[in-house]
């Protein structure tokens, strides 16, 4: 397994894998730059609530596509070289999986950890008063990152499956298409839509007051039914996807 990982690792050194990640985390960073830019100093007394709840609807427009073109370029050199044989006879078939798992599953930790960084590297900037307040920043490291794992192994499983990655892309970037529309939906109905569970395990709410355009923020307890509920999908999914590499045919 070791062995196998330090092949994976090798393999991306070369591939800018962190320049995708602070890419990523520098998209956010100058969006919500952009959010805050005109905060008032009674709002700064919510801004970290602010941030919590523009950062996981973010996240549901952007990562799905983002998660895809990781997964993609964890695989691509295998399909691009049709190399799957040669692999097999230089490793056990069983650790390149969970070689490639291990090594998206670190990457996605990094950009769940960034995201939290961001969040008080903004609040410095920006001079927010509000608390910090760390139970809702680990529940949502915690969400974040269980539902990009979640995303990445099912991003896996259709990566390796098919050989063209424009699939893995395409499903990648219905997802996005799928997340941004499901902000619209009913939690009933928004719990199907998988790539939707960043924006659905959020803790912090919004109410906007139309007569006096006054926008506040409020707590809200985190649903742990579909937080457990995730939690499952992701280990059956990790699951499925070496059952399903195990059995491919080269």
């Amino acid at each position: 397994m070791i062995r196998s990982f330090k092949t994976e690792f090798q393999k991306i050194k070369h591939r800018h894998f962190f320049l995708l990640l602070l890419g990523c985390l520098f998209l956010f960073f100058i969006w919500m730059a952009w959010s805050l830019r005109d905060m008032s100093a009674d709002q700064t007394g919510s801004g970290y609530f602010h941030i919590l709840y523009e950062l996981p609807l973010l996240n549901t427009i952007i990562l799905p596509l983002f998660i895809a073109v990781i997964a993609s370029r964890l695989w691509d050199t295998e399909h691009k070289g049709n190399t799957f044989k040669l692999l097999y006879t230089l490793q056990d078939k069983k650790y390149i999986y969970s070689a490639k798992s291990l090594l998206g599953g670190i990457f996605l930790l990094f950009l769940a950890i960034g995201e939290c960084i961001l969040i008080r590297l903004l609040g410095q900037i920006f001079h927010i008063t509000q608390a910090f307040p760390t139970n809702h920043i680990i529940l949502f490291f915690a969400t974040t990152l269980l539902t990009s794992l979640f995303l990445f192994f099912l991003q896996e499983i259709i990566t390796f499956l098919f050989e063209n990655q424009i699939a893995a892309l395409a499903v990648g970037l219905i997802g996005s298409f799928l997340g941004l529309f499901s902000l619209f939906f009913s939690r009933g109905l928004q719990q199907f839509v998988i790539w939707s569970y960043y924006s659905l395990l959020q803790t912090v709410g919004m109410n906007w007051d139309e007569s006096t355009r006054i926008i506040s923020y409020y707590e809200m307890p985190i649903s742990l039914k579909h937080f457990f509920l995730l939690l499952i999908f992701v280990i059956l999914s990790g699951i499925l996807g070496k059952y399903l590499f195990n059995r491919k045919d080269i």
